[in-house]
């Protein structure tokens, strides 16, 4: 287990990317999925299978991000079926986004206690803050999107990079500050232990 602690420290995007694809082969096929009905679903696919709704309904009615990204997409249909899967797995997909930061907590740590005390505050008053603001917009209507990366007006993008507006960035917030705020407390109790 320690090796692969070691392992996380210094790579890149797509070696990141890979390693949790390997580590959480759930996540692959939940990415190979959803760009399965990015790619391949017909544009009437709530039409043609109307169990889908009642299911896109109830996860639009908890994630309001979904009813936002339909109406700003050129291909409502489709795309509220894949943020409908997308959504639907937050708790599986934060667990692992906490679970990733667990894998290079040891260099979160040595980051931690080589840094200025200014800095540390800053961690320590900012890192609720990014909590907060992830649990927020992951459970708000705000749906943001980025104009060189066009999910809502390319089936292509949104097999793509999907995820990452799909509860992505905010699942990214909550399990960085989950993963920071574990280690400011870890810091505590081994200060007190002695």
């Amino acid at each position: 287990m320690r090796s692969n602690r070691v392992a996380v420290e210094n790579r890149g995007f797509v070696d990141d990317m890979l390693f949790m694809y390997r580590r959480y082969p759930g996540i692959l096929i939940l990415h190979i999925s959803g760009a399965a009905i990015a790619w391949f679903a017909p544009g009437d696919v709530l039409s043609r299978w109307e169990s889908l709704v009642e299911a896109v309904a109830a996860v639009g009615g908890i994630f309001p991000l979904l009813n936002v990204a339909v109406e700003k997409s050129q291909f409502p249909e489709v795309t509220a079926v894949y943020f409908a899967l997308m959504l639907a797995a937050i708790p599986y997909r934060l667990w692992v986004g906490c679970r990733m930061w667990y894998a290079g907590a040891d260099r979160g740590r040595e980051v931690y206690k080589n840094i200025s005390l200014k800095e540390r505050m800053k961690i320590i008053f900012m890192t609720p803050l990014l909590l907060c603001a992830g649990m927020y917009f992951l459970f708000s209507d705000f749906y943001f999107e980025w104009n060189f990366i066009p999910v809502s007006k390319s089936r292509v993008w949104l097999g793509l990079v999907g995820p990452l507006f799909a509860g992505g960035a905010q699942i990214s917030c909550i399990s960085l500050s989950t993963g920071w705020i574990c280690c400011f407390l870890s810091s505590i109790v081994s200060y007190t232990r002695g």
